[in-house]
């Protein structure tokens, strides 16, 4: 067994001298590290969700440093998937050893460390991760294909296509799962070399639909224009996930064919076919989509194809659609639900006019409480939106009775710091009768 602990000792050592160099912490942040390195599990724990939420990198040092001395495996865990959430390569040597030498850890930490070299794309892994995907009990086998998928080297690909070829231990349910483990694994490394294998799948009748459905999404990430007609050919599948996955693999493709099975896909009777061609479309591989994509926003019965189809619209044709989304936004009998959309549409687009279309529709909300939930939403859209046009619509947010409604106008100055309405933001900040609001104030004049 390699000597594990050595090398943490000789990363803390390293970390203790960067955190010895570096400038002192102050308030809140030398309690932190005072949590690192004193602190319980139970405090330590949370600490380490807020770092990650924040996404800061000031106590990577400490950090390391931590891992190496606990002997706490959810802490080491914890650390862990913080640096792989943040890319942060500082535990690459004992992750690497953990990895060559896994047998006494706790399989969670393993699984971690397997999830950390993927994230990074540590090639020298390989070799580990390989042999754990192999072992006998399979009990790292899910974590390491998924890892190798990530690592994406040539080795890798032979591996995991001899893998999916061999023969798997274990009920027909085990081999099923992971064929389709590997089968994502190379569809994620998108090699050439994967081809054949993924040809095969998606021509194989026979063959689980998941594991044809992946295969035919690779075919199209790897732009293999040899397997446009196999694809085609999929859309007339009765397998609704087969169709998708035409669909999809379809999007990468400008041939014809390619562009015949996509407008179908606006047709199909699953909505989440319609989404695949919505999606297709967002892409730019669907000429003479946009009164299809119409038809989608004004009458599909499906809510999600609806408004994915106005988000889609502007990209096919901006002139049309503003034209028709302004319409919809002013239109009181149309939902609200929709009203919004458009508006969230619209704010994308040209925010300018937007927001000068939105005002009378937002003024009439403020005056008319039954409206309250239209005032909020429009409220929070408004808010995204990067443009000095939006003065008069926060200024009537923030001077509003309703709290919320105040809070929504905090959001607007926050976004965009209009100078007219500096002195209400200073005036909440001054009254102690405003409560949160006065807290509120003071963070965003604070930033």
């Amino acid at each position: 067994m390699m000597n594990v602990r050595a090398t943490w000792l000789r990363v803390a050592a390293i970390a203790a001298g960067l955190v010895l160099a570096a400038h002192s912490f102050a308030g809140a942040d030398d309690r932190r590290e005072d949590v690192l390195r004193y602190g319980l599990e139970s405090d330590i724990l949370p600490l380490i969700k807020e770092i990650e939420a924040e996404g800061t990198r000031d106590y990577d040092s400490a950090l390391v440093e931590l891992y190496a001395k606990t002997r706490s495996p959810a802490i080491r865990e914890a650390v862990l998937g913080l640096f792989a959430q943040a890319k942060v390569a500082d535990l690459r040597e004992p992750v690497l050893e953990l990895l060559e030498d896994p047998y006494d850890a706790r399989r969670s930490l393993v699984v971690a460390a397997l999830e950390y070299a993927g994230t990074l794309k540590l090639a020298e892994a390989g070799p580990a991760v390989r042999r754990l995907a192999e072992d006998e009990d399979g009990k790292y086998r899910d974590a390491a294909i998924k890892a190798l998928g990530r690592i994406g080297g040539a080795e890798d690909v032979a591996f995991l296509t001899g893998f999916f070829n061999g023969e798997i231990p274990g009920d027909e349910k085990t081999r099923l799962i992971v064929r389709q483990n590997v089968m994502f694994a190379l569809a994620e490394l998108r090699a050439p070399e994967s081809e054949p294998l993924f040809l095969e799948a998606v021509r194989d009748e026979d063959e689980n639909a998941v594991i044809r459905a992946t295969a035919a999404e690779a075919l199209g990430k790897i732009g293999s224009e040899a397997a446009v007609k196999d694809l085609a050919r999929l859309f007339e599948e009765q397998d609704p996930i087969l169709r998708v996955a035409s669909v999809k693999a379809l999007g990468h493709f400008s041939k014809p064919e390619a562009s015949a099975i996509l407008l179908e896909g606006f047709k199909d009777a699953q909505y989440k076919v319609r989404l695949a061609a919505l999606d297709a479309a967002a892409e730019g591989k669907s000429p003479g989509a946009y009164e299809y994509v119409l038809y989608r926003a004004k009458h599909d019965p499906v809510d999600a194809v609806k408004l994915r189809a106005y988000e889609v619209l502007p990209i096919l044709d901006s002139s049309r659609a503003k034209a028709w989304l302004f319409e919809i936004l002013e239109n009181e009998k149309t939902s609200d639900r929709f009203r919004v959309k458009a508006a969230a549409v619209l704010l994308a687009q040209d925010p300018a006019e937007a927001v000068r279309r939105l005002e009378p529709i937002v003024i009439a909300t403020l005056k008319d409480d039954k409206r309250k939930t239209l005032r909020y939403e429009l409220g929070k859209e408004i808010a995204k939106a990067d443009t000095s046009q939006s003065a008069g619509i926060a200024e009537a947010y923030l001077t509003h009775k309703d709290v919320l409604t105040r809070s929504i106008g905090f959001d607007m100055f926050a976004k965009n710091r209009y100078p007219s309405l500096k002195s209400i933001v200073e005036g909440v900040a001054a009254d102690e009768k405003q409560g949160a609001l006065q807290r509120r104030a003071k963070r965003i004049l604070d930033e």
